[in-house]
């Protein structure tokens, strides 16, 4: 598993273009056309390659495969329970590709 919180690391990531099946697009460009990534405040990758990035105004994680796709895994809604997601802060995935994401603001984590 790879895992950066650096602001450069970030920017390299929205910069970068995935396949899909429209052509070579960036991650702004992908994210922004689903939902809202406000933010970005940290990433992991998977050692499938998949790539995290967890969206600390938007309340909200995004997978993205190596295939171009994109799934937002939680947003502020949380969980069934009721328990609500806000400002994440931390992400990471282990060996078995489950995620974990920790909100800072509401005071919990969601695997």
């Amino acid at each position: 598993m790879l895992r950066a919180r650096s602001s450069r690391f970030l920017i390299l990531l929205a910069l970068t273009c995935f396949p899909t099946a429209g052509g070579a697009r960036t991650v702004t460009e992908i994210i922004f056309g689903i939902n809202t990534l406000l933010a970005p405040i940290d990433i992991a990758v998977s050692d499938s390659g998949s790539v995290y990035v967890a969206g600390y105004f938007s309340d909200n994680v995004f997978q993205i495969t190596p295939d171009g796709v994109i799934t937002e895994i939680i947003d502020s809604t949380g969980n069934a329970s009721g328990s609500s997601f806000d400002g994440p802060t931390g992400i990471a995935v282990d060996n078995s590709g489950n995620a974990y994401v920790s909100g800072y603001l509401s005071n919990n984590a969601f695997k």
